[in-house]
């Protein structure tokens, strides 16, 4: 599947303002239009503004009674005017300017102006207290609600603008709260927690690197306790072992430093058996040294070599050893054009372990199996025997087998070791390389999973 490309948080965000934006003039245009087309056709129609005009007459009228009002009371009608909802008022008496409002009104009844005939069509005619006049009013009646209206189209898609931007923060705010959870989780010690991954920008990038950092922190956990439960397995192993010999050595010694013998030649039967007993636990502890010393290298460094270069001439030496130790060979070993990653050191010392084994272990009389072949992607080296029911398995440690496991799990190939019934086969897998790969690699804990136990 391929991979999302990941998008930062500042894309992000700019994705969040843009669409918000776009909505944001989606609705301020459908606001205006809706809100124009009320406003127009309840607030700016001739019917309102006559409706207002007769209430604001009637004002008049009501204000000329109260107080005696005559048309040229500049004073009293500018005090009108100034509270009553109109922009503009004038008042002419038999054609001729009385009144206009606003702050040149008295400039303009200086000149005498004389009413026009457009204006007696729209003048309301009125009793003042010196007889009736036409009054021409223009009212401010719906400015409130075009205001309104205003306010309305801008602070809506503003606000909408708004929550849209800050839910998309919030909802980033709240991914990381739930990441700081989860991390606090992983710090109290629950190994097996993830951190939930949302989206694909950095944040989930720090989720994912969080993850790996804790898979990696849980692989290097296992590593070790399983590493202290095997040398613990071990220690005890030994110093359950290490009691076998060192019990008889203890009490020859003690019959030798007591001169409890009766003759010299009982005396070098004891010398000699606290000789063994000496070497079997010599041979202990350069196992466990051997062991231990390579518990702290988790890896090797492997070289490239042709399958021939890097086993035959091991496998032809294994065989020759095993024929002048007394033994039969059924040797199969093919050699191809292909290439392994190997360190030489750990399979010389893996050849001479099997080797030791086979001659310590195996049945003298029966046939011994070497094969070598290509299988698939893998080198395969197969040491197969009986085992021998009438060996000495009391100087047996383990450490030669553990040291096999050891070596190949560092080298990075695979390490199978079966017994069914009497019979006990060692198998070794190298993966092949391409001719054209690096000469040498750190192979870091290549057969952790891979050899089979």
């Amino acid at each position: 599947m391929k991979e999302k490309k990941q998008r930062t948080l500042g894309l992000e965000l700019l994705i969040v303002v843009l669409a918000a934006a776009v909505i944001a003039a989606f609705l301020y245009v459908a606001l205006s239009s809706a809100l124009s087309s009320y406003l127009d056709s309840t607030y700016g129609s001739e019917n309102y503004y006559r409706a207002e005009d007769k209430k604001v007459i009637q004002s008049l009228e009501d204000y000329i009674d109260q107080y005696g009002v005559s048309s040229d009371d500049w004073y009293m009608l500018t005090k009108w005017a100034d509270r009553s909802p109109v922009i503009y008022v004038t008042v002419y008496k038999d054609g001729k300017l009385k009144f206009i409002s606003g702050e040149n009104s008295r400039q303009e009844l200086s000149g005498l102006s004389r009413e026009s005939s457009y204006e007696k069509t729209i003048a309301y005619s009125v009793d003042f207290k010196d007889g009736a006049c036409d009054v021409i009013i223009y009212g401010k009646y719906s400015t409130f609600y075009y205001s309104l209206a205003k306010v309305i189209e801008i602070s809506v898609p503003f606000i909408i603008f708004i929550i849209i931007v800050l839910y998309s923060v919030k909802s980033k705010i709240k991914y990381i709260n739930r990441m700081a959870a989860d991390v606090k989780e992983l710090g109290a010690g629950k190994r097996d927690k993830r951190v939930r991954i949302e989206g694909n920008d950095e944040l989930a990038l720090l989720a994912r690197s969080i993850n790996e950092l804790n898979a990696a922190y849980n692989d290097k956990i296992d590593y070790i306790n399983n590493m202290y439960a095997e040398n613990k397995e071990i220690l005890t192993e030994m110093s359950h072992d290490v009691r076998t010999p060192m019990t008889p050595l203890l009490v020859y010694l003690g019959m030798l430093r007591d001169k409890r013998y009766t003759d010299m030649s009982e005396h070098d039967e004891y010398v000699r058996k606290a000789n063994e007993k000496a070497i079997q636990l010599k041979q202990m502890s350069d196992g466990m040294f051997s062991y231990f010393t390579m518990a702290h290298d988790d890896s090797a460094k492997t070289v490239k070599y042709s399958m021939n270069m890097a086993f035959y001439d091991q496998m032809s030496a294994l065989a020759d050893y095993l024929t002048t130790s007394g033994m039969h060979i059924d040797a199969k070993i093919q050699a191809e054009d292909v290439f392994v990653m190997i360190n030489t050191d750990f399979v010389s010392r893996i050849f001479n372990n099997i080797a030791s084994n086979i001659v310590k272990y195996a049945d003298h009389g029966e046939v011994i199996q070497l094969r070598m072949f290509v299988d698939y992607d893998m080198v395969v080296l197969q040491f197969s025997n009986i085992i021998n029911e009438l060996a000495d398995y009391s100087s047996s440690t383990g450490f030669g087998v553990k040291n096999i496991r050891k070596m190949m799990r560092q080298m990075g190939a695979e390490c199978d070791i079966k017994q069914v019934q009497d019979n006990y086969t060692t198998t070794l897998k190298f993966k092949i390389v391409p001719p054209d790969s690096p000469d040498s690699e750190d192979t870091e804990k290549g057969c952790e999973d891979g050899c089979v136990s």
